[in-house]
């Protein structure tokens, strides 16, 4: 049995160690026959972007090293491109590692990693091809002590330098190139971050002769603000983009034989539910880190949800939380809702608009589209959801640790209460949560129980492995607030209904006329229908953070 590889992203390491290797050298054909000078490639984290550059580079490379090794029992190596295998001078960054709190601290580190990429051609110091000048620039480069015009123009530099000493164009990767803009929006440096990349990647890549080709991949396509004004010759290969969709992330039948070789052929349809439904152009894609953590481990948990990276999208729901949680509700039972999406982020939005957040949970991959999105104008009609049992998870989470802050109640204990008709234990609980969550929160006054809708099934969603939950659905003569379906017909079958309380309302008489509703109008047709025997009637008034909650069995 083949190594795991989890945790290596080099590639030279990954096939000398005889790690698992799913081949995706054809991802170097497709560089080549694009044919694109400038190519900006946005994926998810974990889904292998690190990986794949590290493969061009090993590719392309002109080196002392013979490393034809390295791809020769690969597809690539069957094709006519094998010739073109050490033959550009290469630049190689990537800029997953710049994730510092200031601006003064991510310059610095910035530096530090050009630093690393002209220490690799310290050769240069030795070449004809310079002046005396350009080598003391290259010097001051390679010790840290340029300024910070000549840090913004290193890439240029390296470029030019290269050609002119290999007589060979120049090929440049940046990998992960978002990654300091996304810590700069989070800690408040970003119009530094903005300027500096601006200056630093359109000298190296704008309009230049001794440039091959250059491959940029992040998790996003930075726009408007925009370090990519100068750079009107780049092509952008998005989600939505048909070329490349099936180089990042995992096909079925790429999964299939790992399972094979790790023992585990029969969970092929729970690791399709847990893993699977990114969409990608018109591929269905599992998530890469997810799947090489479960055959390591032989458990079907959250594994690419646990990794770093989390901020931004909870920093966002945390903002939109009110404004979200009608379309959470729909997502969480496993629906569609309809946005329209900007294949660019335009970071700046997110304050702002309510809208934003959808491209950003989409590309960041925590949404994924259920057919191939409709172009409306300069934006995407896109019919959103969640792709998966692991995304679902995290959902879940983040939106309770969001809410509960403050409260102490084990959710789990909530929830038994609920599920096992002990009813009194589950208001009183149930009560002191809303008081402890909403005291902190604005609700609407137009429609609050909306709020109150969403925030219960959001609760709720994590019975779905007990429980079939549904919403607004018509049963009997009306159409019923939430309802729980035990998937055990034994079980507890559960109908809520909520009311609005003006001021001054009697909560109670309010939350008993809820369970007459349900009685009067056979909610229960449906749960019945279903051979369910025992069945709660819960009825919920609300007026600001205070709930009364009134119940009845009904036979």
């Amino acid at each position: 049995m083949r190594k795991s590889p989890i945790g290596i992203d080099d590639y030279k390491k990954l096939i000398e160690n005889g790690c698992a290797y799913i081949d995706k050298t054809l991802f170097i054909q497709e560089i080549i026959e694009r044919g694109t000078e400038l190519a900006l490639i946005p994926r998810p984290r974990r889904f292998g972007k690190t990986l794949n550059m590290s493969m061009l580079k090993y590719f392309f490379e002109k080196t002392e090293e013979d490393n034809s090794h390295l791809f020769s029992p690969y597809k690539i190596w069957q094709t006519t491109y094998r010739e073109l295998q050490g033959k550009h001078p290469v630049i190689f960054l990537t800029l997953k590692e710049v994730k510092q709190e200031t601006w003064e601290l991510a310059y610095a580190k910035l530096k530090v990693l050009i630093a690393k990429e002209f220490e690799r051609h310290r050769y240069l110091l030795s070449s004809s091809e310079l002046s005396d000048d350009e080598k003391e620039i290259f010097h001051n480069i390679l010790k840290q002590q340029a300024d910070q015009a000549n840090t913004e123009t290193s890439l240029n530099y390296l470029v030019t330098w290269l050609r002119r000493h290999h007589n060979k164009k120049v090929i440049v990767l940046i990998d992960e190139y978002d990654a300091p803009i996304h810590m700069a929006y989070f800690h408040g440096y970003y119009s530094h971050i903005i300027n500096f990349m601006r200056n630093w990647l359109g000298g190296g890549l704008k309009s230049n002769t001794c440039l091959e080709r250059g491959v940029l991949t992040g998790i996003l396509r930075i726009a408007k603000e925009n370090i990519f004004s100068d750079l009107n010759h780049s092509s952008n290969f998005t989600m939505f983009s048909e070329d490349f969709s099936d180089k990042f992330g995992l096909l079925e039948e790429e999964i299939v034989p790992l399972l094979k070789e790790h023992g585990l052929s029969d969970k092929l349809t729970d690791v399709r539910q847990w893993y699977n439904g990114y969409h990608i152009g018109s591929d269905s894609v599992y998530n890469p880190w997810s799947i090489l953590s479960y055959v390591q481990h032989k458990k079907l948990k959250p594994y690419w949800v646990n990794t770093s990276g989390n901020e931004l999208v909870k920093e966002q729901l945390t903002q939109k939380g009110v404004f979200f949680k009608e379309d959470f509700e729909t997502l969480v039972l496993g629906g569609t809702i309809t946005k329209l999406v900007d294949e660019g982020l335009i970071f700046t939005s997110l304050k702002n608009s309510k809208e934003a957040i959808w491209g950003l949970l989409l590309f960041s991959g925590y949404l994924t589209f259920a057919s191939l999105p409709l172009l409306d104008g300069i934006l995407y009609s896109c019919e959103l959801k969640l792709p998966n049992q692991e995304v679902l998870l995290l959902f879940q989470s983040m939106i309770r640790e969001h809410l509960t802050e403050a409260y102490s109640t084990s959710w789990t204990d909530l929830l038994q209460d609920l599920t096992s008709g002990n009813v009194k234990a589950f208001s009183l609980k149930f009560e002191q949560l809303i008081m402890d969550i909403f005291s902190a929160h604005d609700i609407p006054k137009d429609e609050p129980e909306r709020v109150y809708h969403a925030f219960v099934l959001g609760l709720l969603s994590s019975l779905q492995k007990d429980y079939e939950i549904k919403s607004n659905r018509e049963s009997g003569l009306g159409r019923y607030d939430v309802c729980l379906f035990p998937k055990n017909v034994k079980g507890l079958g559960i109908i809520l209904e909520f009311k609005k309380a003006k001021e001054g309302s009697d909560l109670k008489e309010l939350a008993d006329l809820a369970i007459i509703q349900i009685e009067t109008l056979h909610y229960v047709t449906e749960l019945k229908s279903r051979g369910i025997q025992k069945i709660l009637a819960l009825g919920m008034a609300f007026q600001g953070k205070v709930v009364n909650i009134q119940n009845k069995f009904i036979e």
